[in-house]
């Protein structure tokens, strides 16, 4: 599941004392409702005001904030709870529930009628995300001789399944490769929509696009392992005429810090912690790398890579991380081994200048287009249309 963290999950249900009211209400625009439905994501993207920083960061705010807009726009009451608030119980009849997890199907038992039930998914199968993590996590312990804990696996995988089942209609953050870790007999549930980058106003990258440093950029969130930055490590370590800039939650985790302790000191390596694309010290590290690394094993459509996409930044990515480039634009890493990485790596580190502002060039535009939050907005509106007015 590719929200920002699964942590929240595994803390436990209860959520966190708020002033405001919960669940948070959203009326439907207009003034004339047409029923109700339950929304289980971040209820509080709807009590922010929309110049808020968490806005202009990871885009599942944004998100949010619009799924429930457009139900509001489609004539719905919303009634918003946390997506990982098991210990809600409805108390009233709804039209539609909607969920981003697994608590679809317990919402649904306290209805007295059965409402429409709209499932968003936002990553890969559970079952293929957790295996693909462990294998990855074996592999680095049998090369590194340590022990280390996988950080992003999906707690409940059999609930994950069962939610899909039970939905009525599904939409899915993804290409035609994530649908197709899903089973078959599931896949044509499931309606992609493009994942939305993070605001790239101010920040975005403009020609020329490769600076004389010509550096390195991984981008990601939570699971060193998962996303691969101990393969860019091991890669980057070996070749100290090479720089990476790691922005993200890589070196606090302890066990991959122990790990890769040497990497992480190296001169050629830097590592900023985590960091909002709208930062000053982002556009700063941006402005010296010329392409970004992401080797992840697993994600629905990597609002990392839509995003260093976005900026103007040449995209080594792997299959797994759900984005299809534009054709003869940017690399795939098919088996995301230490040794194709850095025969990559280092093939488009030495690409004429021109070559390369030329595909940047082509990859932003494709990118500005297909991952804007304004096809986001149009395809979760025409989904949620096309389901709730099936009855």
């Amino acid at each position: 599941m590719n929200i920002s963290s699964l942590f929240s999950l595994l803390r436990g249900s209860r959520r966190p004392v708020s002033s405001c009211p919960y669940p948070v209400v959203l009326p439907a625009a207009g003034g004339v409702s047409r029923g109700r439905v339950l929304f289980s994501y971040i209820p509080e993207s709807l009590t922010l005001e929309r110049n808020h920083p968490r806005f202009g960061g990871h885009p599942n705010y944004w998100k949010a904030r619009t799924i429930a807009e457009i139900f509001s726009e489609c004539g719905f009451d919303v009634d918003a709870i946390r997506w990982d608030d098991w210990n809600f119980r409805p108390r009233r009849q709804y039209e539609a529930i909607f969920d981003i997890s697994s608590n679809l199907p317990r919402l649904a038992a306290f209805m007295e009628s059965r409402p429409i039930l709209l499932l968003h998914r936002t990553g890969a199968d559970a079952f293929y995300q957790n295996a693909a993590e462990i294998r990855r996590a074996r592999a680095m312990e049998a090369r590194r001789g340590v022990v280390y804990s996988p950080k992003r696996m999906v707690p409940f995988p059999d609930l994950e399944r069962m939610a899909l089942e039970r939905a009525d209609a599904a939409t899915l953050i993804g290409n035609e490769w994530t649908r197709e870790t899903y089973p078959v007999e599931l896949r044509n549930k499931l309606e992609l929509v493009p994942v939305s980058g993070a605001d790239m106003r101010g920040v975005a990258k403009r020609s020329p696009y490769v600076p004389p440093e010509r550096h390195f950029l991984c981008f990601c969130g939570s699971g060193a392992v998962h996303k691969g930055v101990d393969l860019l490590l091991e890669v980057f370590g070996g070749h100290p005429e090479l720089t990476l800039h790691i922005v993200g939650d890589a070196d606090t985790e302890p066990d991959f810090r122990r790990a890769y302790l040497r990497e992480l000191s190296a001169p050629n390596i830097h590592c900023h912690g985590f960091l909002h694309a709208s930062d000053p010290r982002f556009k700063a590290v941006i402005d010296t790398c010329f392409a970004f690394v992401l080797p992840t094993c697993s994600e629905g459509i990597s609002a990392a890579a839509a995003t260093c996409m976005q900026l103007g930044l040449y995209p080594i990515i792997s299959r797994e991380s759900g984005v299809t480039l534009p054709a003869g634009r940017g690399r795939y890493l098919e088996a995301c081994t230490v040794e194709e990485i850095a025969g990559t790596v280092m093939d488009v580190f030495q690409q004429p200048g021109d070559a390369l502002e030329d595909d940047i060039a082509a990859v932003q535009t494709y990118a500005a287009a297909v991952f804007s939050r304004e096809a986001f907005r149009s395809a979760m509106t025409k989904a949620i249309k096309v389901a709730t007015d099936s009855r």
